[in-house]
């Protein structure tokens, strides 16, 4: 999935739907697989979305 600003945004939605319910594990364990359901490029968009390094998504 391409990184534009449009699916920035939706994962930002998915995101902050949840981001109070979780701790950090929990964000990592939402991440990751979010990060692989977009295939190539996913672990940047995911990265740039949450505002969080990719070495951040690696550790999950």
């Amino acid at each position: 999935m391409p990184i534009t600003d449009e699916n920035i945004q939706l994962v930002k939605r998915k995101y902050d739907a949840i981001a109070d319910c979780l701790t950090e594990k929990g964000r990592r364990l939402w991440a990751a697989p979010e990060a692989i359901s977009h295939g190539y490029g996913g672990a940047s968009l995911i990265s740039k979305a949450m505002k969080m390094s990719k070495l951040f998504l690696d550790s999950s």
